[in-house]
């Protein structure tokens, strides 16, 4: 019989979810819009997307808060649709849950709670890789609010 799991070995599950949604969803917009690019390129496009602007797409499609003037408009279809708001509650979760894991000493982690954490992610990178939502309108609509956030 295999051991408890481990407080830190909860958090690291924990911060891990985050960072496989956060990891499919940037190499995914590398690929939808970069469809010229080698491997490579594409590599290198998805590490200079930064966790807090992952964070302001879900907060502007949950309506937590207002996206630029000229992103107005098309955040407005990615409220309206079931799936991207899904997505951004995933973001969302995933993304307080990691806070939580790292810097909150008095958090307490669940097997059960992490667990739900993991099928979070695990839901939410299938539908980020699905080619339905990265080549419907409103996936690749998500996916160039995100890319627009990118430093050059």
């Amino acid at each position: 019989m295999l051991p408890p799991p481990t407080e830190t070995g909860l958090r690291k599950a924990a911060a891990a979810a985050y960072y496989a949604l956060f990891h499919a969803l940037t190499v995914q917009a590398a690929r939808t819009l970069s469809a010229t690019r080698s491997p490579y390129e594409e590599y290198r496009l998805a590490r200079r997307f930064a966790h807090r602007d992952l964070r302001f797409v879900a907060d502007w499609t949950l309506g937590a808060l207002e996206p630029p003037p000229d992103w107005a408009s098309r955040v407005g279809s990615l409220r309206a649709d079931q799936q991207v708001q899904a997505m951004a509650r995933a973001i969302h979760t995933l993304w307080s849950a990691r806070t939580e894991a790292d810097y909150d000493h008095f958090a307490s982690f669940s097997v059960p709670r992490v667990l739900r954490l993991i099928d979070t992610a695990f839901e939410a990178t299938n539908t980020a890789a699905s080619p339905v939502f990265a080549t419907g309108r409103v996936g690749r609509t998500f996916y160039e609010l995100l890319a627009s956030r990118v430093r050059a």
